[in-house]
């Protein structure tokens, strides 16, 4: 009432960040992973490398190619957590499991996952591997719902 609120509910540009794992862990979910041909599904119990700077592959197996050589995932933290499960990943909000499990999923497939949430597809980013790390800028309104 003295002029100095402002709602930014539905305001976008705001990155989203660690908040948009889930719709990664839902397209895997939903959709499996090219790289399940073990014959064991895809599971919460399923485990990536969850170490700080590994080298993420594309779906055949290749460096995805960096600035410098190869794409190398920074974690928030250099601590080696070796392979993890997908829950503890989640749980633990580990970066280099979800970048890994984001393409091997299909980049196009976490789109259309949070598309079918509501997420608009204008506030979604460039499908590159940090895309599952949450560089999409959705309002806050729409991840709530």
């Amino acid at each position: 009432d003295k002029g100095h609120f402002t709602n930014n509910a539905d305001t976008s540009g705001v990155p989203v960040g660690s908040t948009w794992k889930p719709y990664v862990l839902a397209a895997a979910m939903t959709y499996g992973t090219q790289n399940t041909d073990d014959g064991v599904g895809l599971s919460p119990t399923s485990k990536y490398n969850g170490n700080d700077m590994i080298i993420i592959k594309d779906r055949n197996g290749n460096p995805i190619p960096g600035e410098n050589g190869p794409f190398r995932q920074k974690n928030e933290s250099n601590k080696a957590y070796g392979f993890v499960t997908l829950k503890e990943a989640m749980q633990d909000s580990i970066n280099s499991p979800f970048v890994q499990l984001g393409i091997d999923v299909g980049l196009k497939k976490v789109r259309d996952v949070a598309e079918d949430t509501g997420i608009l597809e204008e506030s979604m980013d460039t499908l590159n591997a940090s895309f599952s790390l949450g560089t999409s800028t959705p309002s806050a309104i729409r991840m709530a719902s």
